[in-house]
């Protein structure tokens, strides 16, 4: 099974490329969702508040704004809540490259924004690396989930900048343009995977 790690900055649009190539009938893993979904997880939640106290939790458990709030302004408060999340986060991985093995899947896609970051890369046989103009991202991440210029900004700078992920990726999609541009990019590096992918 070829494993390719798909990457890239804050709207930058790699969850529309994951959306696309999933409709494809590619096999994705989705590092932000199974991180969300740990959220609601009792035990974790039950670790986040030990951890951070009452101020982290919303009506319906923990309140994900609010964390991004206390954790992108904070080193240590990120590394914290990446302790308590990621041991579980790698588990999901390793079973979801063991189901997709099983139903012999060609291609796993590993859709994880800090690839690079966590040391991730030498896990996959290829990166591809989604690109958007910086300002492009900020009015993206604006518009999408209401956060602030600073904020957007706060999160920007938690990340390898994206023009560092561009020099060391396998491929590059850029989407800075009209998504028909993005679309005949996927088709081209699609058509261009190893033989019997």
């Amino acid at each position: 099974m070829y494993i390719i790690g798909l990457t890239g900055g804050i709207a930058s649009g790699k969850s529309s490329v994951a959306a696309w190539l999933r409709r494809r009938g590619l096999e994705i893993f989705d590092a932000d969702r199974e991180i969300h979904a740990l959220y609601d997880d009792p035990t974790a939640r039950e670790r986040i508040v030990a951890q951070f106290g009452p101020q982290c939790l919303g009506t319906d458990g923990i309140d994900r704004r609010q964390m991004g709030k206390l954790v992108f302004a904070d080193p240590e408060a990120l590394r914290r809540l990446e302790n308590i999340l990621y041991p579980a986060l790698r588990a999901k991985w390793l079973a979801a490259v063991a189901a997709a093995e099983k139903k012999g899947a060609p291609v796993l896609i590993y859709d994880v924004p800090l690839l690079y970051e966590k040391g991730l890369a030498d896990n996959v046989d290829a990166v591809w690396v989604v690109y958007a103009m910086p300002e492009q991202q900020i009015r993206r991440a604006m518009e999408r989930s209401g956060l602030t210029a600073a904020e957007v900004e706060s999160r920007m700078s938690a990340q390898m900048p994206l023009a560092a992920k561009v020099e060391r990726a396998d491929a590059v999609i850029w989407n800075d343009g009209p998504w028909e541009k993005t679309e005949a990019q996927l088709l081209e590096l699609l058509a261009s995977l190893p033989d019997g992918v």
